[in-house]
């Protein structure tokens, strides 16, 4: 299901090869030869799903999809199943050495794309850091994002809204791993299929 999947620093992407052996995926061998922000990212294909009435309906609640529900009121739908296509566009920010550099904020294409307005690894716990969303390479206004913190066995999450300018901000609460999250629904093009969404995530660590 994968279409892209790269090692991004700030000049380079390199492709990065699935293991031929499907018995040790989706552990990835990637070295990282230098130092500074490195991204990890990963799109897949378009997948397939169908939800009843309800079920679909509190999916659109938990993810902030109002304007989808709205649509499906308005055109009286609200008691139909839907079909869905579905994609993922992953980040993974990571940092090698002590070094910073803007590898971090580097807008790598992907449909949905989370970026951060500053470095995270130069944050400290009780820091604010912002985030900005863009869907198809534009600010993406007034979206619900999921901001996730594992620490200690235990996750955590916080229901945010950006700004016009598509700007989430977000407190940090402590050390461990973070992730924003956030969903973008239209309706499909395809035939036999309602809705296409993208399902984009940054995650990141704080020491």
């Amino acid at each position: 299901r994968v279409v892209r999947l790269e090692h991004h620093t700030l000049k380079d992407v390199t492709q990065i090869a699935l293991p031929t052996d499907t018995a040790k995926r989706p552990v990835l061998d990637v070295t990282l030869k230098s130092e500074g922000s490195q991204l990890i990212i990963m799109q897949s294909n378009n997948a397939f799903i169908e939800l009843d009435a309800e079920k679909f309906n509190a999916y659109l609640k938990e993810d902030g999809l109002d304007y989808i529900a709205d649509e499906r009121t308005r055109t009286n739908t609200s008691d139909k199943p839907s079909r869905e296509h579905y994609q993922r566009n992953a980040k993974l920010l990571l940092r090698v050495g002590a070094a910073s550099d803007n590898s971090y904020a580097k807008n790598t294409g992907l449909p949905m794309e989370i970026i951060p307005v500053t470095d995270p690894y130069e944050a400290k716990p009780g820091d604010e850091l912002k985030f900005k969303l863009l869907f198809e390479n534009k600010p993406h206004a007034f979206a619900l994002v999921k901001v996730w913190h594992k620490t200690e066995g235990r996750t955590f999450m916080q229901n945010i809204y950006t700004d016009k300018d598509g700007v989430v901000t977000s407190r940090i609460s402590g050390k461990g791993a973070w992730m924003i999250s956030s969903v973008k629904m239209v309706a499909s093009k395809e035939k036999d299929v309602d809705w296409q969404s993208y399902w984009g995530s940054l995650v990141f660590g704080i020491d």
